[in-house]
């Protein structure tokens, strides 16, 4: 719900030519929580001596590293692009991961109705914030 808001906050604030403050600090709160995940997901591979095979992790690495540096740099970001890219990235490999569990391939999670909401979810707001951004550069131009 952090990452949704955070997107929600970033298209609010595109559309309207402001500073991305409020984006800041939701993306804080959102790199904060997932410290703390990847130390509790650290703990679990660890725990439960499950196997780290580095191409299919490659993707989520990214991605925790870019939800990590983000806060750092929001503000010296000019091209929208980038903010974009951002989002939908970390968005994608979310999907995946949710993907995953849905068709029963995530080692240590049973797809749950929470999985199959969430996947639908995020698609619905990729399209909707897609759509918005899309719209707001063709009327611009």
């Amino acid at each position: 719900m952090i990452y949704v808001y955070s997107f929600f906050l970033y298209v609010i604030n595109f559309l309207k030519n402001r500073k991305l403050d409020s984006t800041k600090n939701a993306v804080q709160v959102f790199c904060i929580l997932h410290l703390i995940h990847f130390i509790f997901l650290s703990l679990s591979v660890y725990l439960n001596d499950l196997p780290i095979i580095p191409i299919n992790i490659l993707g989520g690495f990214l991605a925790y590293l870019f939800i990590i540096i983000y806060p750092f740099i929001i503000n010296k970001i000019i091209n929208p692009i980038y903010h974009t890219i951002f989002f939908y990235y970390v968005g994608f490999i979310m999907a995946m991961t949710y993907l995953s569990r849905v068709k029963g391939e995530f080692t240590g999670a049973e797809p749950e109705l929470f999985h199959f909401i969430a996947l639908i979810g995020l698609i619905f707001i990729f399209i909707f914030f897609g759509l918005l951004l899309i719209k707001k550069r063709v009327v611009k131009n």
